[in-house]
């Protein structure tokens, strides 16, 4: 296993990895034994993505579709295309085609019918609650639209020297720790790599922005610490603290000291003690409600001036014992 460095969490990246080596002679990089990345068949590979102890297969592609659904058919006006989602418009989920001319969207207001539209009007529909199907045309359109959801692939291509360009999406990195990209043959009998993995450790994207920057606010580092030390903001923080001086002091009243004294003696009187002699090695003193042994608030080993187990009367100090 090969360790790869930090991922940023939740963060999309496409990161170069490697090298991948040729299962048939063991030593030729997998771009050369292959002639090159245009060679190169994605899904002759099983990828297996480990993050902590789950495990998932991804789906390996040279050119990942960004889209949701396709749109396929023999359409007039041809609406067929991938479609992204683009938010919600008018209360209703929506996704564009790249060109923003035709869009897929939930009509909930029409029972869950589902609708490709030029966003002046509908074009074709289909209803239930799936948006994938065969869609019927509306006036002025012909040809049944058939949607299909887009499988979520991850792009890998072979690069020179062995080194491979590995796409992680935000949805990859979305948990903290260990993160493992395993690569093996998927056909056996028709090897073309030796099996390889590669761990990178997720970092909490603050902590990731102060090591590598991106742009957003890094962690305090001793530079900025100390260019926030200067004699004006002490001054400042010392204001506030002055200034609040007589708030706490006003809290420290006679009537307060008082209330708080009456409330601690009101629980000593609510209190009873006794010797626990159940054990003969060693006796507790415990502390309980008052006229309710049961009802326990603390209990503690007894011990003689010298840190011995009191296990007898007259082990225990005078202080603890009745009067005669």
């Amino acid at each position: 296993m090969k360790y790869c460095g930090h991922l940023r969490q939740s963060t999309a990246i496409t990161k170069a990895i490697g090298q991948l080596i040729s299962y048939e002679d063991g030593k030729t990089s997998l771009y050369d034994a292959l002639g090159g990345n245009d060679n190169f068949v994605p899904t002759d590979l099983k990828c297996t993505l480990t993050k902590g102890i789950s495990q998932s297969v991804l789906t390996l592609a040279k050119n990942r579709a960004d889209a949701d659904y396709v749109v396929s058919g023999n359409l007039t006006p041809d609406a067929t295309g991938n479609y992204s989602y683009a938010g919600i418009f008018d209360g209703v989920p929506t996704y564009f085609r790249a060109d923003e001319q035709y869009a897929l969207a939930i009509d909930e207001s029409e029972g869950g019918c589902f609708l490709i539209t030029t966003f002046t009007q509908a074009t074709w529909s289909k209803t239930g609650t799936e948006p994938t199907g065969e869609y019927t045309p509306l006036s002025g359109c012909t040809g049944t639209a058939t949607v299909s959801a887009e499988t979520a692939t991850n792009n890998i291509n072979l690069l020179l020297g062995g080194l491979t360009s590995f796409e992680l999406t935000a949805a990859n990195t979305d948990t903290l720790g260990d993160l493992i990209i395993s690569l093996e043959n998927a056909n056996e009998g028709s090897e073309i790599v030796l099996s390889e993995a590669f761990h990178f450790e997720v970092i909490p994207a603050a902590i990731y922005d102060s090591l590598y920057g991106s742009g957003a606010t890094a962690l305090a580092t001793a530079a900025s610490i100390t260019a926030l030390a200067t004699e004006a903001n002490a001054t400042a923080n010392k204001n506030i603290i002055v200034a609040a001086i007589p708030d706490i002091s006003g809290l420290a009243t006679a009537a307060n000291v008082a209330a708080v004294g009456t409330k601690i003696d009101d629980k000593l009187v609510e209190c009873d003690s006794y010797i626990d002699t159940s054990n003969s090695e060693q006796w507790q003193l415990v502390i309980c409600a008052k006229g309710d042994t049961a009802t326990e608030y603390a209990r503690k080993d007894m011990a003689d001036i010298h840190g011995n187990p009191v296990a007898s009367l007259s082990q225990i100090p005078t202080r603890l014992t009745e009067p005669a």
